[in-house]
């Protein structure tokens, strides 16, 4: 079984350090319930992959400042409505970002094509 199906829906868990971490346990817990090695160790490099930027199986809830699947949804509209807005708030800054480079590429070009003599 892949470790996205057992772990895209984990419901938001802490991780400040290793003897102390939720998320490690609850890791833990799902591959032992599962028959899969179930180390401290292997719950480590589980999260570890999990949190990889290319698999993104397990997200960093910036509204909670807790680790959960990519695919968790919360029960309380009150959070999901807060998730939403950080999303939002992520989404205009990117916007404003490619908005000005925008600006500035078509302003070299302009400037580019006042410089060269026409035909």
């Amino acid at each position: 079984m892949k470790l996205r199906t057992l772990f895209d829906k984990m419901p938001p868990q802490a991780h400040s350090n290793l003897q102390d971490s939720d998320a490690l346990k609850y890791i833990q817990e799902v591959l032992q319930a599962n028959n899969l090695p179930a180390t401290a160790e292997d719950a480590l490099k589980a999260f570890a992959s999990m949190r990889n930027i290319r698999s993104q199986v397990l997200v960093y809830d910036t509204s909670l400042h807790k680790w959960r699947g990519c695919l968790w949804v919360p029960n309380d509209p009150v959070h999901g409505i807060g998730e939403v807005s950080v999303r939002l708030d992520r989404l205009e800054k990117k916007m404003k970002r490619l908005e000005k480079i925008l600006r500035k590429t078509i302003d070299a070009i302009q400037c580019d094509s006042r410089l060269t003599p026409a035909n």
